[in-house]
């Protein structure tokens, strides 16, 4: 699911995973799953999802 979320911020759509309406990102903060600030810093891992 990372690679889903992190998706439109990789790809300059927003700044943060949480400003993607479309995102199922919602569901889960809301659940407990992902902080509101998951992925923000400096230390996200863009090359969720890649092939290296």
């Amino acid at each position: 699911m990372d690679y889903c979320h992190i998706n439109p911020v990789k790809h300059g759509y927003v700044q943060r995973v949480a400003e993607w309406p479309h995102s199922t990102f919602h569901r889960y903060v809301e659940r407990g799953v992902y902080s509101l600030t998951w992925a923000n810093g400096p230390d996200t891992d863009w090359a969720v999802g890649e092939r290296a």
